[in-house]
């Protein structure tokens, strides 16, 4: 739904709320530690509606990522591995745009909320729902990233597109990964990751990332879609702006070999498997853009 929107936030900032006219309320948002519940399967008709969700989100958060995982080049095809000649690099320009609507640089540039649309919203956001947006649009503003970036699009995605009655995770994995599932009514919980090079669709139980190693979590409660993800608009002048500031901040001057972790994660399957039991191929390794 469109906005204007307004944004909320508790004191202790792991709860967070998107508001429309009228006082609707849009979206939640819920930070957790821990492990979540787990969920067996459902209705047929919410499991297909789960589903579908998962493989619509992963498919178009590819289409928007052309130059692919920054952190996960090995075994790439050569094709996509070359869109993104200084990963690493990029993906520091990607952290600037970001520190620089969270307030976070020592040089700061201007005011902060200069980058998001102020005409469009009613309260600009801040806590969990500031740092998931812009972590999504400094995501899809390079066009690639890294895990944790991913799954801020995605869960961005299944703001704007998931009915009432939906939930998902953004998934902090004690592997160094983060993922989103998504279940809808009284369905289980299906992973939606587009990171890996064949990204499938499955029940979190067949999850290479299993649910037990979760550290954390980010929950996303629909009560009704959004137009512009996480009920958040921005100015996307002043985010091009950024970007080429980015670019004289953080020169091609490194390589992806000093990311902590360069994957060669082929897909998610369960550990051993070479065929789903139970998921399908949403992306494969050319699918990317």
């Amino acid at each position: 739904m469109p906005g204007p929107y307004a944004h909320y936030k508790n004191e202790q900032g792991n709860h967070a709320a998107v508001w429309g006219p009228a006082n609707n309320l849009y979206l939640e948002f819920q930070f957790s530690r821990g492990i979540p519940e787990d969920r067996g399967p459902g209705n047929p008709g919410d499991e297909a509606i789960a589903r579908d969700l998962a493989l619509a989100a992963v498919r178009q958060a590819r289409s928007l990522l052309p130059n692919g995982p920054y952190n996960n080049r090995a075994g790439l095809p050569e094709n996509i591995r070359n869109r993104a000649e200084h990963p690493l690099t990029e993906d520091g320009r990607g952290d600037f745009i970001w520190q620089d609507g969270m307030d976070l640089l020592e040089e700061k540039p201007g005011d902060p909320n200069r980058l998001f649309d102020q005409t469009r919203m009613a309260q600009l956001p801040d806590g969990l729902v500031r740092a998931l947006s812009l972590m999504a649009a400094s995501t899809l503003k390079m066009e690639g990233g890294v895990c944790e970036k991913f799954s801020s699009v995605v869960l961005g995605i299944l703001s704007t597109t998931a009915p009432p009655g939906t939930e998902a995770l953004k998934v902090a994995w004690s592997g160094d990964h983060h993922y989103v599932v998504v279940r809808h009514g009284t369905s289980q919980w299906y992973v939606a990751d587009p990171w890996p090079h064949n990204a499938y669709v499955q029940p979190w139980a067949d999850n290479y990332f299993e649910r037990a190693g979760t550290e954390h979590y980010t929950r996303l409660i629909v009560h009704a879609p959004v137009e512009d993800m996480y009920g958040v608009v921005f100015d996307h002048n002043e985010l091009e702006n950024s970007k080429k500031t980015a670019s004289r901040v953080v020169p091609y001057t490194r390589t992806d070999g000093q990311f902590d972790h360069n994957w060669g994660q082929r897909d998610n399957l369960p550990k051993g498997v070479t065929a789903p039991p139970r998921g399908i191929l949403a992306a494969g390794e050319e699918d990317w853009g």
